[in-house]
């Protein structure tokens, strides 16, 4: 007896019934807590805010690296005797 093997799975396909249910679901969370929608986004803001500070921060932090111990910095030419 043979069996047939599981089908294969397939990536996520984004197709406009999957956005309509999506936003549909965000509506109806909404509505259930309306007191709360404004305070997430402020809140959401607020994290990503403080996201992009910590990357210009890191980005800084390296670029001072590189220049500290001369990262990427031209390298002498050397000729052969």
């Amino acid at each position: 007896m043979r069996f047939r093997p599981w089908p294969k799975p397939e990536p996520y396909y984004d197709t406009s019934r999957k956005r309509a249910v999506f936003k549909r679901k965000q509506r109806l969370e909404r509505e259930a807590l309306p007191l709360f929608a404004d305070k997430d986004e402020q809140t959401y803001l607020r994290i990503l805010d403080r996201l992009r500070r910590k990357i210009e921060r890191q980005d800084a932090a390296i670029e001072a690296l590189r220049r500290k111990y001369r990262v990427n910095a031209q390298r002498p030419v050397f000729t052969r005797l």
